[in-house]
């Protein structure tokens, strides 16, 4: 499952694109916002996802991100 959250200014770059890679992994990109280069990109567990979100954008965001993959 993959997803494009379109976060703006509270964001690293403006886009994170967000795959549940297993139930443990995830892949995170975030683009920039006017090219859609790939700013950076990792794999994290699934329990330091809030945490790098939150390092990249903001709480608000990153548990946003977490709920719709960990419903």
């Amino acid at each position: 499952m993959k997803k494009t959250f379109k976060i703006g200014e509270c964001c690293y770059g403006g886009i994170a694109q967000v795959e549940k890679i297993s139930n443990e992994t995830f892949s995170v990109r975030l683009l920039d916002w006017d090219t859609k280069e790939i700013i950076s990109s990792v794999l994290v567990h699934n329990s330091q996802l809030i945490p790098y979100m939150e390092e990249m954008s903001t709480y608000y965001w990153a548990d946003k991100i977490y709920n719709y993959f960990n419903k």
